[in-house]
């Protein structure tokens, strides 16, 4: 598999993954009365998920 296959592959891995995510947190967000500080916390988990999970992709290809 050649270098651009990998980054086309890397690229829709990653598209559906944010779809997935925008969705969810749209869902999760609608379902909190507006604490801010739980949704701090939400926010910075799903910031650390994100991060792991493009540098697992990276990880891969090396």
């Amino acid at each position: 598999m050649s270098t651009s296959e990998k980054a086309a592959n890397a690229v829709y891995i990653g598209s559906v993954f944010l779809k997935y995510l925008i969705e969810s947190g749209m869902q999760l967000y609608l379902s909190f009365d507006g604490d801010e500080a739980v949704l701090k916390d939400v926010e910075g988990y799903v910031f650390k998920r994100v991060l792991d999970f493009t540098f697992g992709i990276f990880r891969l290809e090396v």
